[in-house]
């Protein structure tokens, strides 16, 4: 499927799309950022909207929190990408999200950022629900724990990651080692071969790529 919103020789953000191999690390954390902002923080804004004079998209808020939490570990992998999900996941939460998920569940040694992930993350990936737990919608409270049984409002939940990717990127432009290490992940993922260019009169005719959606 083509994306008409895209212009003659502009960057997609589309993964195996865009010629990223002369990209200097700025300009792929840039890159990085723009993908996200379009793929996930747009469209999730967009059923926000949405949400708020149709009440059939309440019904999306567990594929919100599923999107979310595929993009936290997302996230992660560029952060340790030498770490499993289970590890690499709280990780990122402890370090860019709320302070909160650093502190421990009542009565438990887990962490809130170990329940976002066993209890929703892999609640919603293996079973399609969360387990023990429950996603909201009362802003006025982001994380509630009521003896042990905890509550995370859904679009604070939103502005949280939208806003650990910024720190996560400032870390990448700050720190050698998280840029060294975001840079080990970002070409294994992003820099492919590409279409080439062929010489016809005199003149360079770039081969069309057609601009696929799913990616």
């Amino acid at each position: 499927m083509r994306d008409g919103r895209v212009g003659v020789g502009g960057l997609t953000y589309y993964s195996g799309i865009d010629d990223l191999s002369g990209m200097s690390p700025k300009e792929k954390a840039d890159w990085l950022r723009r993908r996200f902002v379009k793929v996930v923080i747009k469209p999730l804004r967009e059923v926000e909207r949405l949400g708020r004079s149709n009440p059939a998209i309440w019904d999306l808020n567990l594929g919100v929190v599923t999107i979310i939490c595929v993009a936290i570990p997302a996230l992660g992998s560029f952060y340790e990408p030498d770490k499993k999900d289970r590890v690499a996941f709280p990780e990122f939460v402890h370090k860019f999200m709320d302070p909160q998920y650093r502190q421990h569940v009542t009565g438990s040694k887990k962490t809130y950022g170990h329940v976002l992930y066993e209890q929703f993350r892999c609640g919603l990936a293996h079973g399609l629900t969360i387990e023990g737990h429950e996603i909201t919608t009362r802003p006025r409270r982001y994380l509630r724990d009521d003896s042990g049984y905890v509550s995370i409002d859904l679009w604070t939940l939103f502005e949280d990651m939208r806003r650990a990717l910024d720190r996560y990127l400032t870390k990448v432009h700050t720190d050698k080692a998280v840029r060294e290490r975001f840079l080990r992940r970002f070409d294994k993922l992003f820099i492919r071969p590409y279409a080439k260019k062929t010489l016809k009169s005199g003149v360079v005719t770039t081969i069309a790529v057609s601009v696929r959606a799913s990616q």
